[in-house]
C-alpha cells in the first residue's frame, strides 16, 4: 500500500445496491430527477453487472416514466421498441398517437384489449377522420368508463360525423343524455369543453326553439367556465384567452342569430 494509503481510503466499487439508493435519492428529487434517473437507469441497464429480471423490469419501467414526463415520445417508443415487452404495447400505441403516427397507433392498439389501447383505437380513427367507428368505439368505452373526457371525446364524434344529416341514432342519444346529466351533476369545476361539445350537437341536430336555448345556456357557462380556469392557471395573456375562446363565442353568436330567426318566425315549439 504506496503513500501511507488504507484500504478504507481507497474508493470502492460500486455495488448493485449502491446504484439503487442513488436511484432512490434521484426520484426523491422534485426539483430535477429526470436527467439524473434516466442517466443512471440508462448505465446500469448498459452494465455488464448480472441484474436480477425484476430489477431489470423496474430499472425499464422508469426510464419510460421519465420519458413520458419530459414528453419525448420519440424515447418512449425506442424504450418500448427495445424491450419488446407485450406489457409496453399500449405506451408505444401512445407515443405513436403523439407523434401523429395515427395509422401505425391504430394497428399497434388493436390487440390491446384494456381500457388505455381501447382510448387509443377510439383516438386514432377519429384522427383518421372514421368518426363513425370512433364514436361507436367510445360507445364501447362508457359501457364501463363515466370519465367526463370520454365523454367530450365522444361527443366531438358525434358531431363530427354528422354529415349527411341522419339524425342521432339511439346510443347516440344515450350518450347526450349521460352528458347532460353529468354537466348538471357537476359540483367542482364545470366541464367547459363538455358542455361545448353537447351544445354544438345540439345546435347540428336541435329542431325546436328549447334545443337552442339550451345550447346558448350551454355555451354562455362553458364560456365563463373556460376564461377563469385560464385566468386561474396563469401564463396566459388576453390575447391568448380570447383565442381559447374563439370556438365557444362563435358557436354562441350562432346560436343567438338562430334563435333570434326561430322567435321572429313565430316558431314557439
Amino acid at each position: 500500500m504506496s503513500g501511507g494509503e488504507s484500504a478504507t481510503d481507497q474508493e470502492q466499487p460500486t455495488t448493485l445496491l449502491d446504484s439503487l439508493i442513488e436511484l432512490r435519492d434521484c426520484l426523491g428529487n422534485e426539483e430535477d430527477f429526470v436527467s439524473p434517473t434516466t442517466a443512471l437507469c440508462e448505465s446500469l441497464l448498459a452494465s455488464n453487472e448480472e441484474i436480477p429480471k425484476d430489477v431489470q423490469s423496474m430499472l425499464q419501467d422508469i426510464l419510460i416514466k421519465c420519458a413520458m414526463e419530459m414528453e419525448d415520445y420519440t424515447q418512449v417508443l425506442k424504450f418500448c421498441e427495445t424491450y419488446k415487452d407485450p406489457a409496453y404495447d399500449s405506451l408505444a400505441a401512445y407515443a405513436l398517437y403523439r407523434l401523429n403516427r395515427y395509422q401505425e397507433a391504430h394497428a399497434k392498439s388493436e390487440n390491446n384489449d384494456d381500457l388505455f389501447g381501447q382510448h387509443i383505437q377510439a383516438q386514432t380513427l377519429f384522427r383518421l377522420w372514421n368518426t363513425n367507428d370512433a364514436l361507436d368505439q367510445y360507445i364501447g368505452i362508457l359501457s364501463n368508463d363515466d370519465d367526463v373526457e370520454t365523454l367530450t371525446n365522444a361527443l366531438a364524434a358525434a358531431h363530427a360525423n354528422t354529415l349527411p344529416f341522419t339524425g342521432l341514432k339511439e346510443s347516440h342519444s344515450l350518450v347526450v343524455e349521460r352528458a347532460t346529466r353529468t354537466i348538471q351533476e357537476q359540483q367542482d369545476e364545470y366541464p367547459y369543453d363538455l358542455a361545448y361539445n353537447l351544445a354544438t350537437l345540439q345546435l347540428l341536430y336541435g329542431t325546436s326553439t328549447a334545443s337552442i336555448q339550451s345550447a346558448i345556456s350551454l355555451l354562455k357557462h362553458a364560456q365563463k367556465a373556460c376564461q377563469e380556469a385560464l385566468e386561474e392557471e396563469g401564463g396566459y395573456t388576453t390575447t391568448e384567452i380570447q383565442k381559447e375562446l374563439i370556438p365557444i363565442v362563435t358557436n354562441l353568436a350562432l346560436a343567438q342569430q338562430l334563435l333570434e330567426q326561430r322567435q321572429g318566425g313565430g316558431d314557439g315549439g
